[in-house]
C-alpha cells in the first residue's frame, strides 16, 4: 500500500514543486436539542470568527435524538478545506482561463506551481496545522496542493474547539450527527479557510453497476468507438485513478485478463492506495466488489499500458468528501503533478440542504483546480433515470417539481466541474464485426421514471455552467455531459469468483456488467488514450463542449465527428442532450482531431479491378490538400507500394482518388473486431481483383497509408 501521509511529507521536505450537563433545552431549526456538555456552550476566549453555513436545519420530519451516554468520547473526523489565496493574480489567471478568446484559454499548469502561485501558503497551511494540534487532534491526512487537512479527535474536543454542538438525528432507520452551530475558528485563520467537512455526516455512496448474461470484451466495445484506427493504439504513461469503497480479489482481474485474450501482465499496471493510510480495506457487498473490478477490468482492456491505481476509501474511518476527493485527483496526477484521469463510478444523491451545499460546493471547487492541471474527473451519472433516490432523504428538503419529491441527480455527478457520464444501449453494424451501428438512452424499463435507467436530470443546487448554454435552456446544471453503453446485455465481460462446472473442473465465474459505472470507465479510458496522443488535455471545465465544438463542422460530417451525437441518432425516447449529453466517443475521430493526424475511417468502393482505374472515395479526418496514398500489397512486385498523389480531398474529410494497376490483386481488410496485435494492420482495404481461394490472393493484405507529409504507419 502506497501512503499518501507519506509521500506528502516528502515532498513537502524537498520544498515546492511543489462534563457537566445543561438541564436546558435549546432550539435549532425547529428542533427541540437536548442537553449539550458545558464545553460546547461556552465561546473560546480570544478573537475568533464563525464560518457560516455549517449549521444544519433539520428537514421536516427528522427526528433529534437524545444525546448518547458516550458521545463525548466518540471519534469524529473533519476536514479544514483552505482556498485559493483570494488576490487579483488569482482572479485574472480564472478569467484568462475561460475567456475562449484569450491566449491561456484553458492553458493550465502543474499542481504544485498553481498551489505555489496562487494556493494557500505554506505558512497559513503549518498555522491551520499548529491550531488543531494544540487542540488536542491528531493529524489523520494532509495534501501536496495545501488545499486540505484531516484531523481526528472525539465529539467533545470538535465541540470545544470549535464551539459547536454536534446532536444525532434520525428518520426511520437512517442516523446522522449534524452540527447545529457554524464553527467558530480563531480570527486569523477564518479568512482563509473555505469550509469545515465532517461536522455533518454526508451521505455515503453507492454504485452503479447492473449485471446480465451475455458476455464480451472491452476490445469488442472499444471497437465499436473506433479505439483501433491508429495502428498501436496505446494509453502507456497515463494514469487512471479509480474510486473504491470495496477492495477486489486479484485472480478475478487475472481470470477476466485470460478471458479476454489480454496479456497477463498488464496487471502488473494496477497499484493500490487507502485512505486514510495503512489500514485494510475489505471486501463489501458483491455490488460493491463488483463494481471495483469492473472499472479496472475496463480501463485495462479499454486503454492497454495505462496505470490503474485504485483508490480505496475506509468508510468505517469517518472520511470526508474533501479528504478523499483530493487526495482522489492527486494519485492521479502522480509525481508529474500534471495530468490524470479519474473514474468515479460510486454516487450518492445530491443534498439540497445548506449545510450540505457548501461541501458539495468545495469539491467542485477542488475538480476545479484539479482540471486547470490536466486531470479530468468522469463520474456516472446514475442508473435511475430521473427519479432520484431516496436514501438522503433525511438530509434534504422536499420540492413538489421534482418526480419523487427530492432531488433527482448524483452527487458528485452534478458538480459542473466534473464530466458527467450517462448511459446507452450500443448496437453494432452485424454480429461479430463490432463495427458501430447506433446507440439510445438505456431505459431497460422502458420509462424514464423507472429503473434502472441512465441518470438524467437538472441539479437542484449547482447553476448551469455557460457551456451549457447552447444545448440547454435550464436554469441549472444539466445531467449528464456525455454517454457511453451501459446496459448490461451490451456491456462487457467481468469475473468473480468461482464455480465448479459439469467436469469437476474449478472455473471462473464471468457476466456482463452494465450500468454507468461501466459508461464512466470508458470514457476515463478514451481519455487516456486521447491523453497518451495530446499530453495532458482536460475535458473538464467544460473543455469537453468547447473541444465538440471547435473541431465539428457543420453539415454531414457532423454526425461522424468527434461523438455519436444524440441529434444524429435515430429519434426515440432519450434521444436528446437531456438525456445523453453530447453523445458517445468517436475515439480515434477524437484523436485525430487533437493531434492534427490523418486518419482513414471509410473507403468506397470495397471491390475493383486489378488492372486499376476505380475511382475510390475515402473518408476520415484531417485528410487536407496535401494528404497522400500509399498503396501496399504483401508480396507485391512493388515492394515498396505505389503513392498516390493528386488526390482531391475537400473539409478534411473526404479524398477521391484512381487506384492504380497492380502486380496482384488486392484483398479485404475489415476494420479491427478485436485486440490489436503486433502483426495486424488497422488500415482500411478493399476486395480489389480476384477472390478465388485457388489463386492465393486471400493471403493478400492491402494497406492504406497516410502520407502527409511522410507516411505514416497505423
Amino acid at each position: 500500500m502506497t501512503s499518501l501521509d507519506t509521500i506528502s511529507d516528502e515532498r513537502r521536505a524537498r520544498g515546492p514543486r511543489r462534563a457537566r450537563l445543561l438541564a436546558i433545552a435549546l432550539l435549532s431549526g425547529g428542533v427541540a436539542v437536548a442537553a449539550l456538555p458545558v464545553a460546547a456552550q461556552v465561546q473560546r476566549t480570544g478573537a475568533t470568527v464563525r464560518l457560516v453555513g455549517h449549521a444544519f436545519q433539520a428537514p421536516p420530519g427528522v427526528e433529534m435524538l437524545p444525546r448518547p451516554a458516550d458521545a463525548d468520547q466518540q471519534p469524529l473526523t473533519f476536514t479544514v478545506v483552505l482556498k485559493m489565496r483570494d488576490s487579483a493574480e488569482w482572479a485574472q489567471f480564472k478569467r484568462d482561463y475561460y475567456d475562449r478568446n484569450s491566449p491561456e484559454f484553458h492553458q493550465g499548469m502543474p499542481a504544485d506551481e498553481l498551489t505555489e502561485r496562487f494556493g494557500p501558503t505554506q505558512a497559513t497551511y503549518d498555522a491551520v496545522r499548529s491550531y488543531l494540534v494544540q487542540q488536542g487532534f491528531k493529524v489523520v491526512q494532509t495534501s501536496e496542493n495545501r488545499r486540505t487537512l484531516t484531523v481526528r479527535g472525539t465529539r467533545a474536543m470538535t465541540e470545544r474547539a470549535l464551539s459547536v454542538r454536534i446532536a444525532d438525528f434520525a428518520r426511520g432507520a437512517a442516523r446522522i450527527h449534524a452540527t447545529l452551530d457554524d464553527p467558530a475558528v480563531p480570527a486569523d485563520l477564518a479568512s482563509s479557510i473555505a469550509v469545515i467537512d465532517g461536522l455533518t455526516t454526508m451521505p455515503g455512496h453507492h454504485p452503479n453497476g447492473l449485471t446480465a448474461p451475455s458476455p464480451a470484451t472491452p476490445q469488442s466495445v472499444a471497437t465499436a468507438y473506433n479505439a483501433y484506427g491508429f495502428y498501436g493504439l496505446s494509453a502507456k504513461g497515463q494514469t487512471v485513478a479509480i474510486y473504491s469503497e470495496s477492495n477486489f480479489v486479484p485472480s478475478d482481474v487475472q481470470n477476466f485478463l485470460s478471458y479476454s485474450g489480454l496479456p497477463a501482465s498488464l496487471y502488473s499496471n494496477v497499484s493500490t492506495v487507502t485512505i486514510p493510510s495503512n489500514v485494510s480495506v475489505g471486501l463489501t457487498s458483491s455490488t460493491g466488489q463488483a463494481e471495483v473490478t469492473n472499472d479496472i477490468d475496463t480501463i485495462l482492456g479499454f486503454a492497454p499500458g495505462a496505470s490503474v491505481v485504485v483508490v480505496m476509501n475506509d468508510t468505517s474511518a469517518g472520511n470526508t468528501y474533501s479528504q478523499v476527493y483530493n487526495a482522489l485527483f492527486e494519485a492521479a496526477q502522480g509525481s508529474s503533478r500534471m495530468g490524470g484521469i479519474v473514474s468515479q463510478s460510486w454516487t450518492s444523491c445530491e443534498v439540497n440542504n445548506s449545510s450540505a451545499i457548501g461541501i458539495q460546493n468545495t469539491v467542485d471547487s477542488l475538480v476545479e483546480t484539479a482540471s486547470m492541471s490536466g486531470t479530468t474527473v468522469f463520474v456516472a451519472s446514475g442508473d435511475t433515470g430521473n427519479a432520484g433516490d431516496s436514501e438522503c432523504q433525511l438530509l434534504e428538503y422536499p420540492n413538489s417539481t421534482y418526480p419523487n419529491g427530492f432531488p433527482n441527480v448524483e452527487f458528485p455527478a452534478d458538480l459542473p466541474h466534473v464530466v458527467s457520464v450517462g448511459g446507452t444501449t450500443l448496437y453494432t453494424t452485424a454480429s461479430g464485426s463490432n463495427a458501430y451501428g447506433s446507440e439510445i438512452w438505456f431505459a431497460q424499463a422502458g420509462g424514464q421514471y423507472l429503473k434502472p435507467a441512465g441518470g438524467f436530470g437538472t441539479s437542484a443546487t449547482q447553476l448551469a455552467p455557460s457551456w451549457q448554454g447552447f444545448y440547454s435552456v435550464a436554469t441549472h446544471r444539466s445531467v449528464p455531459d456525455v454517454a457511453a453503453d451501459a446496459d448490461p446485455t451490451t456491456g462487457i465481460t467481468t469475473c468473480l469468483g468461482t464455480t465448479t462446472n459439469s467436469s469437476g473442473q474449478t472455473v471462473p465465474m464471468c457476466g456482463s456488467f452494465g450500468g454507468t459505472s461501466l459508461a464512466a470507465p470508458i470514457w476515463a479510458a478514451t481519455w487516456a488514450l486521447v491523453n497518451a496522443q495530446t499530453g495532458p488535455l482536460t475535458a473538464g471545465n467544460g473543455n469537453i463542449y468547447y473541444i465538440s465544438e471547435i473541431y465539428t463542422q457543420p453539415g454531414t460530417n457532423y454526425c461522424a465527428a468527434l461523438m455519436h451525437s444524440p441529434w444524429c441518432l435515430p429519434t426515440g425516447l432519450g434521444t436528446d442532450f437531456q438525456h445523453l449529453g453530447l453523445g458517445s466517443p468517436n475515439i480515434s475521430n477524437l484523436i485525430s482531431a487533437l493531434t492534427g493526424k490523418p486518419y482513414i475511417s471509410t473507403i468506397t468502393p470495397d471491390s475493383g479491378s486489378e488492372y486499376g482505374g476505380t475511382v475510390v472515395t475515402v473518408t476520415g479526418y484531417e485528410l487536407g490538400s496535401a494528404t497522400q496514398f500509399r498503396i501496399d500489397t504483401f508480396l507485391a512486385a512493388n515492394a515498396y507500394g505505389t503513392l498516390i498523389t493528386g488526390a482531391t480531398c475537400t473539409n478534411g474529410t473526404t479524398c477521391t482518388f484512381t487506384m492504380p494497376a497492380e502486380s496482384f490483386g488486392w484483398h479485404t481488410i475489415t476494420p479491427f473486431d478485436s485486440y490489436v496485435s503486433a502483426t495486424a494492420s488497422p488500415s482500411i482495404g478493399g476486395r480489389w481483383g480476384p477472390t478465388n481461394p485457388a489463386t492465393n490472393f486471400e493471403d493478400l493484405i492491402p494497406i492504406i497509408r497516410i502520407c502527409y507529409p511522410f507516411c505514416r504507419y497505423y
